[in-house]
Formats: C-alpha cells, sequence, structure tokens
C-alpha cells in the first residue's frame, strides 16, 4: 500500500553541456521520478549502463542514484516529479521504464508543468494524476518487454492472432504463418502460455466481445461475427461458460443507463 498523495513536487533539470552530471542519492522519505524529455544521459541498472533519451521513466526509491552520466554534446534533460515515500513501501514501478509513445511523453510533461505553475493548483489531485499515468506507462512497457521476449515462432503466432482474430484461423494456418509444424506450435503454447494456440484465440476474442458489449449498442449477433463467431447461439454459449454471464447480461452490468445508480446487485464486475 503506497501512501496518500498529499502533494506533488515539479522540478526541471538540464545537465550542463560539455561535462557529467555527478548524479545524486535520493533521501529518505520520497520517491523521485525523472522523465527524460530530450538528450541523453546513462543510468546504472542491475549492473548495466543503460542509454535513457526522451521517454525514459527513471523511479528512484530512497538511497537509489539518478542519472550519473550525460552525453557532452546532447545533455539530458528531465522533469522531475517528486512524491511521497513510507518505509517498507513496496516499489511502485519498475526502476527503469519507457513511455511507450514520445509525444504522449512530452505532451504529458508540458500538461503537468502547465498545470503546476498555474493558479492555485490543486497538488494532491495533481500527485494522484501524474503517479497513476506514470505507472500505467512503466506497466505498459513492462507488458511490451514479455511481448519482445517471445521467440520469434510465438511472436508470428500472436500477430496472426491478434490482428485476424475474426476470421477463421484453422491452427494449421497459425503453424504454417509461424513457420513451424501444428505439433510444435501446440507444444510452444504450451510451454509458454499454459494453454493451447485455440484457446490463446478464444481468449482475443471474447476480449474484444466484452469491449464491444461494453462500450457499443451492437446487436448480440453482430457482436459475435465481428469477432469471428458467425453463430450467434455458439457464441452465447461460449461466452457464458467463460465468462460466467450470457452477453446481454454482461453489457447489462458494464452499461449504466441515465438515472440508474448502482447496487451490489447491478456493480460492475471483473470480467473472467
Amino acid at each position: 500500500k503506497r501512501p496518500a498523495m498529499d502533494g506533488i513536487t515539479v522540478n526541471t533539470y538540464r545537465s550542463p553541456m560539455g561535462r557529467n552530471s555527478k548524479g545524486r542519492v535520493i533521501e529518505g522519505g520520497r520517491q523521485e521520478i525523472e522523465l527524460i524529455t530530450g538528450g541523453r544521459g546513462y543510468f546504472v541498472y542491475e549492473g548495466q549502463t543503460l542509454e535513457a533519451t526522451q521517454g525514459c521513466i527513471l523511479w528512484h526509491l530512497p538511497g537509489e542514484w539518478t542519472i550519473y552520466r550525460s552525453d557532452h554534446d546532447n545533455p539530458y534533460e528531465c522533469l522531475v516529479l517528486i512524491f511521497p515515500y513510507r518505509t517498507g513501501q513496496l516499489r511502485p514501478a519498475p526502476r527503469f521504464s519507457r513511455w511507450t509513445d514520445p509525444g504522449a511523453c512530452m505532451h504529458f510533461a508540458n500538461e503537468i508543468l502547465t498545470y503546476f505553475h498555474g493558479e492555485n493548483p490543486n497538488l494532491p489531485i495533481l500527485a494522484e494524476y501524474a503517479f497513476n499515468v506514470l505507472r500505467w506507462q512503466a506497466a505498459q512497457w513492462e507488458r511490451s518487454k514479455v511481448d519482445d521476449d517471445l521467440s520469434m515462432p510465438l511472436q508470428r503466432a500472436m500477430r496472426l492472432i491478434e490482428n485476424r482474430f475474426a476470421e477463421q484461423l484453422p491452427i494449421h494456418d497459425i503453424a504454417r504463418e509461424a513457420g513451424i509444424s501444428t505439433a510444435h506450435i501446440h507444444a510452444l503454447f504450451q510451454a509458454r502460455f499454459g494453454t493451447s494456440p485455440h484457446q490463446k484465440l478464444t481468449d482475443v476474442r471474447l476480449s474484444e466481445a466484452r469491449r464491444l458489449l461494453a462500450s457499443t449498442r451492437r446487436s448480440i449477433k453482430d457482436i459475435a461475427a465481428s469477432v469471428g463467431y458467425p453463430d450467434a447461439a455458439s457464441f452465447c454459449k461460449l461466452f457464458k461458460a467463460r465468462c460466467g454471464f450470457r452477453p446481454l447480461e454482461y453489457r447489462q452490468r458494464h452499461i449504466r443507463k441515465d438515472g440508474e445508480g448502482f447496487s451490489p446487485e447491478t456493480a460492475p464486475v471483473q470480467p473472467v
């Protein structure tokens, strides 16, 4: 559990041209995030020296060092966000991560600076917003790392499933796209995901179906067809077996009507 966000301090920093930044150790009771907005710096992480460029998120806890070296010709610049930290608190995000969209990173940095230096800023709310956005971006980067760690055949197979899940996709087509045999694709999926290619395809289809049910008014028949199930009755049976609710029930639990309040009976539930 992290402490309540009772405020935030926002600074900017630019390493001097032509010489190294010495870095510093984070003080107790605070965590600092260096969001790189330009230039290039170098950072030691798990025994390796990593390059920190625009979009990198460096999340420091008490006793940890910040960036220790800068590019002499292209010194790094960063937004520094300081939050409270309680001893024993779990690390909220990886020490090193990267914003998936550098352009969105710059928009976020400018947004934070504009609001922080504006008239009567609500710092607790700004702290909650900034903290959670940065955690989200770090988590997205962690997820992309997992995807990058997949073997090439699995990457090819997953790209096919994610891009063409609405089509009829026999397992032998997935194996052919991956460049391996049907038996081998089954073995790889079982070893990496603990499931079969068919079940992975079903997972992707049902995830999209849940999104459409909760965010659109499209008919159940139309949604079923759009995720690869021309037979709506079979889709409804599968959806109930896998998700615990019929498609219409799922929609009713996740779309709020005008004037409708939530009760324990109608409150949204986590999808299975």
